[in-house]
């Protein structure tokens, strides 16, 4: 069963991000949570989500660029490589995309060329496979790309408004207002479309990354800190860091939930940290007994302000 395979526990899995450019009209395929935050906050690029979820293995797949027309081919076919590498000089060679297998049991990822664009779209979507072979005649089926799963095998909930709870493997929601209640590291969450709350909390003694997606939307990410909730981040020294790759300052809050503390919460005081790092935010909260990071991907520091008149962005509240 193909399911096996997107639990954490049982192999490494990788998730294929994919954006949309909506200047070229392509499709940017990734597994760099970088690249996706970076772009998605950048120029015309919007991020449409987690589309596959791959099998580490032998099977290398290479991403080119076009460096006249803008658009990447992904190939796992050691010929096409070849060919594209040694006769195309207008495609740019930017290395191995992503590794996946293709013993695993995978679903077949099928490519289409637009005829007039030359740009290329993928989907192991049989539906949309069959929709788009039949009905749109201008992308041009060109066979199977390589295998990989869809995230939707990971879905949780309905298209609603959904309550999940989860502390083992990776989840993906459907749009609907969602409440994701995250209660380990290691781990992936995308949210669907829609105004979503996530609160994150790590019970275990491991030191890990959690990523957060928000999706499309206004949505709260919620950060608590010791056992003050029901929905407690832990915050404390190695316990890892959280990720937010798609945070938008125009329409999401951060709120950190700080307890036990009479001192003045404000982004003044000392145990606030907000700074650049490249094209990244980072906040670290470092007091006492109380440690954590976020960092917030294409988000420039300079958006928040050096106390609390912008609330809509960052928070701080004592419990």
């Amino acid at each position: 069963m193909v399911d096996r395979f997107l639990n954490f526990a049982a192999v490494e899995t990788t998730t294929v991000h994919r954006l949309y450019n909506t200047d070229t009209t392509t499709h940017l395929y990734t597994t760099d949570v970088n690249e996706a935050g970076v772009l998605r906050n950048t120029g015309a690029w919007q991020y449409e989500d987690p589309k596959f979820m791959t099998v580490t293995g032998d099977t290398e797949v290479h991403r080119f660029f076009h460096t006249e027309k803008g658009h990447h081919i992904l190939t796992a076919d050691a010929n096409e490589f070849a060919y594209i590498n040694n006769q195309l000089p207008h495609y740019r060679y930017e290395g191995v995309a992503f590794t996946t297998s293709d013993d695993a049991g995978l679903p077949d990822v099928y490519r289409f060329r637009h005829d007039t664009e030359g740009s290329y779209f993928y989907t192991n979507n049989v539906d949309e496979f069959a929709f788009i072979n039949n009905n749109l005649p201008h992308l041009i089926y060109e066979g199977i790309a390589f295998k990989a799963a869809a995230p939707h095998e990971n879905f949780q909930g309905d298209k609603t408004n959904d309550i999940v709870t989860i502390n083992s493997q990776d989840i993906f929601t459907w749009e609907g207002n969602d409440t994701i209640n995250v209660t380990t590291d290691h781990i992936e969450v995308y949210a669907g479309d829609g105004n979503d709350i996530i609160n994150t909390t790590k019970t275990n003694s491991e030191s890990g990354e959690t990523l957060l997606s928000g999706g499309n939307g206004k949505d709260i990410f919620n950060f608590y800190a010791n056992g003050s909730s029901s929905f407690a981040v832990d915050f404390r020294p190695n316990y890892g860091n959280s990720t937010i790759i798609d945070f938008d300052p125009e329409n999401d809050l951060l709120n950190v939930h700080i307890p036990n503390h009479d001192i003045a919460l404000d982004l003044e005081s000392s145990f606030v940290s907000i700074t650049s790092e490249g094209e990244d935010t980072k906040i670290v909260i470092d007091y006492d007994y109380i440690h954590g990071e976020i960092t917030l991907l294409g988000v420039d520091a300079n958006v928040f302000s050096s106390s609390i008149d912008k609330p809509s962005e960052f928070d701080l509240f004592p419990i």
